[in-house]
């Protein structure tokens, strides 16, 4: 199975077995499945649904996150070197 020899390259690279991984099983069809687990626990849980092909496979803190920032690119208060910031309104 796929996900297993992922699932070992990842472990030998380093990352710890509670690492967070997401699985989309048929991303955005009317089946679409996610399978959330860790590095130690993902491969039953996607064997256990029989997932075997069309699928995403998403590892780390992402997954999960602790907190999350958006973006500044389309942040209108956030200069770069296309868009000089507006200011923010006071109302």
């Amino acid at each position: 199975q796929l996900i297993s020899n992922i699932i070992k390259e990842t472990l030998a690279g380093g990352y710890p077995k509670s690492t967070p991984v997401g699985v989309v099983y048929r991303a955005s069809w009317n089946d679409q499945k996610i399978i959330t687990g860790t590095l130690e626990t993902i491969s039953k849980k996607v064997k256990d649904q029989k997932i075997t092909r069309t699928a995403i496979i998403i590892i780390g803190d992402v997954v999960n996150p602790k907190s999350y920032e958006y973006s500044k690119l389309y942040d209108k208060t956030y200069s770069h070197m296309f868009r000089k910031a507006k200011t923010k309104l006071k109302g």
